[in-house]
């Protein structure tokens, strides 16, 4: 990191202990003089300070970048493996077969089990990115928690609805990430004379922030579709006094939790945005 930073905050600091006289002594002996530079100095250091923290900041949005790209690159295979997990169980469901169940299910269990894995990794290593985080993490949570009652062959709606839950939110992941440009080069951030542009304006957003902003409005949308169909089954359920699954009051929670961190993460992303200090960083 040094090596990477150093060379952009150099010119800055040299210019600072140049303006202490290079030894730490301030001026000439001149009245206001030496005040003065320790103010050009405290500048220059200042500037040093946020070259570097700009930085530190390209470099990890380079990081996450080439994280989305590996991740795009994959997301396809995903949705075909969830796909066929999601048709096999249908069949599995409505064959009543319970040799076939017996066998199959356990296999089921192991690709949504290795599916886990490889999001979670990817949860992980997108850990600074909270809301990819979330989306990765929660698809996880679902394949996992589907392979736990694969293997103990429960091929019914609540596994059902875990697997198309996590297929529909890899659609979602596609979907952004087919919408997101890469980062620009450094190049180009430098083109055109700093970080504002012209008439004082902020720089645009990073595209990997706006990408954020999409993936979080699809999880909000997922978790009111979600919470529609929980409580039309509720009231169908009470309606025709038929007893709702033993899980289901967990369900209802699962949904609320998912709904104040979405909320937690939107207030997150709004102050980031309208952070004056963020904003004077990144000119």
């Amino acid at each position: 990191l040094e090596r990477l930073t150093a060379s952009q905050a150099a010119q800055s600091t040299s210019q600072g202990a140049e303006q202490t006289g290079g030894d730490g002594q301030p001026g000439d002996g001149q009245p206001g003089n030496g005040q003065q530079q320790l103010a050009q100095a405290q500048q220059s250091f200042e500037q040093a300070q946020r070259e570097i923290d700009q930085r530190v900041r390209q470099l990890e949005n380079q990081q996450t970048q080439r994280l989305l790209d590996q991740l795009a690159a994959r997301i396809g295979g995903y949705i075909e493996r969830q796909e066929g997990v999601v048709n096999t169980t249908l069949d599995l469901q409505q064959a009543r077969d319970r040799q076939r169940l017996e066998a199959e299910a356990p296999e089921l269990a192991v690709e949504e089990r290795d599916l886990a894995d490889e999001l979670s990794r990817f949860a992980e290593e997108l850990g600074k990115r909270a809301v990819f985080e979330l989306a990765l993490g929660g698809a996880a949570d679902q394949t996992s928690e589907a392979a736990a009652r694969l293997d103990e062959s429960r091929v019914d709606s609540t596994t059902r609805r875990l697997e198309t839950m996590a297929l529909a939110r890899l659609q979602h992941i596609k979907e952004v990430l087919e919408q997101t440009p890469p980062e620009p080069q450094e190049d180009q951030q430098n083109g055109g004379g700093g970080g504002q542009g012209e008439g004082g304006e902020s720089p645009p957003p990073s595209p990997i922030d706006v990408a954020e902003l999409k993936m979080l409005r699809l999880m909000q949308l997922e978790v009111l579709s979600e919470t529609d169909a929980y409580e039309a089954d509720t009231a169908t359920a009470r309606r025709s006094g038929e007893p709702l699954p033993p899980d289901w009051a967990d369900q209802g929670d699962e949904l609320a939790g998912r709904q104040r961190r979405l909320s937690e993460l939107a207030l997150e992303l709004s102050e980031r945005d309208n952070d004056p200090e963020a904003e004077k960083d990144a000119e």
